[in-house]
């Protein structure tokens, strides 16, 4: 009797914490917060997935800041960046306009998908330069919320390519995201 006891303890121990690691599973994928918006019509949504990673190539969907600096940055599959990234460098974190004004430095952004990148506001645009040259690109980021290390808000892009010169409108963007700070 004694082992049937023990042995359904030790069942219900470990059913307790598979529904923890389901749980946690879940919270990734929280609809309390999201990252999405339409490029040239067609809809991006980030797949929110995320780590405390050192190493650039692993960051998934987040939002920090680091040295003051609010930085918002969405992947439509973090495990393949080939897919599309959004990232938005806004500075000071605030509930304001940001406006990504071109060929100044300042608050910039940048859709990225493969090799293709097209840049709005104070994203640098060759990197490595010795004079950087910003993009021509524009747009607007609003934040509405931010509270308890969450910000929320939306955007509208329109970016440009350095390389061909080609265009990318980004309009209907939301965010809702909880950020760190590093």
């Amino acid at each position: 009797m004694k082992k049937l006891l023990f042995g359904m303890m030790a069942c219900t121990i470990l059913l307790a914490s598979c529904k923890k690691e389901k749980e946690k599973i879940q919270n990734e994928e929280n609809p309390e917060f999201y990252f999405t918006a339409k490029i040239d019509g067609v809809e991006f949504k980030a797949d929110m997935w995320s780590c405390e990673c050192t190493n650039a190539a692993l960051f998934g969907t987040e939002a920090y800041i680091h040295s003051g600096t609010l930085v918002l940055r969405g992947k439509k599959n973090s495990k393949d960046v080939n897919e599309g990234e959004i990232f938005l460098r806004l500075g000071e974190i605030d509930i304001k306009t940001y406006q990504l004004e071109s060929d100044k430095n300042g608050p910039g952004a940048y859709y990225q998908l493969g090799t293709g990148k097209w840049a709005a506001g104070g994203e640098v645009v060759p990197y490595g330069a010795s004079n950087p040259i910003y993009s021509t690109g524009t747009g607007s980021v609003i934040i509405t919320l931010h509270k308890d290390n969450i910000v929320e808000g939306s955007f509208d892009l329109n970016t440009i390519s350095y390389a061909d010169g080609t265009k990318k409108n980004i309009t209907e963007g939301k965010f809702r995201m909880k950020y760190r700070t590093i």
